[in-house]
């Protein structure tokens, strides 16, 4: 997938979706900031398994406890659920460490005549939502790291053939967050949210080289006018 995501909620409407009952300064001046367009390396809103009611922000680009320097080691900004599936090194070293992403939306690319086409994906319910995700944790709080989980989008997604992410239904993030609850069983299809949940369209292209921060990137795009009148140039 296309690791980028937007979060454009207002914090009471964050405060009484999410139920969390902590949330420092420095996250609810994130959360108030509407952004349109996180990609790696920048923090992340984040809900961990060993502080479950608490809003915390992780630098996204996890740098997994296995390695010599975290430093030196390029961060992961996924994992997906098959890679989960056939790695036991991964499921021992992060089954224990899991987190909820929270989000507004997200961006796949599909190709076209035109070339790459970016669509922006959130739910029709206009709710922010969570990405099942790990964390992991270096030497002290700055250094908090995670990452996103992934599966096939067809089964959820069928008009994108990529990774997405593993957008957890409600009434599974409190599992999720629970480390006796089988990982792999919570990642299947069961746990996430359907195709009529979403809704998604074309988008300015701009997007697909872009670190701005600008409200454009999510307004819909007429996918025919755009290839015909250029507008993603």
């Amino acid at each position: 997938m296309e690791a980028r995501l937007t979060l454009n909620v207002s914090l009471s409407d964050f405060e009484k979706l999410s139920g969390l009952t902590a949330m420092p300064s420095e996250a609810k001046k994130f959360i108030s900031e509407p952004k349109y367009n996180i990609t790696p390396s920048n923090f992340l809103p984040v809900t961990t398994n060993t502080k479950s009611k608490e809003l915390s922000l992780f630098k996204w680009g996890l740098i997994p406890g296995w390695t010599t320097s975290s430093k030196t080691t390029k961060g992961l900004t996924s994992i997906s659920v098959e890679t989960f599936r056939n790695k036991p090194v991964l499921q021992s070293a992060l089954s224990g460490k899991r987190c909820l992403i929270w989000c507004s939306g997200f961006f796949l690319w599909k190709e076209s005549a035109a070339g790459k086409i970016p669509f922006y994906i959130t739910l029709k319910s206009g709710k922010s939502f969570t990405i099942a995700g790990f964390w992991e944790s270096w030497e002290d709080e700055t250094s908090n790291t995670c990452c996103l989980i992934t599966h096939d989008a067809k089964t959820f997604l069928p008009f994108f053939k990529s990774e997405m992410p593993v957008v957890l239904l409600e009434e599974k993030r409190s599992l999720w967050l629970n480390d006796s609850s089988d990982a792999l069983e919570l990642l299947s299809s069961t746990s996430s949210l359907i195709e009529s949940s979403y809704e998604y369209y074309p988008v300015n292209r701009k997007i697909i080289k872009s670190y701005e921060n600008d409200p454009k990137f999510i307004q819909k795009i007429p996918y025919l006018v755009a290839e015909q009148t250029n507008m993603f140039s």
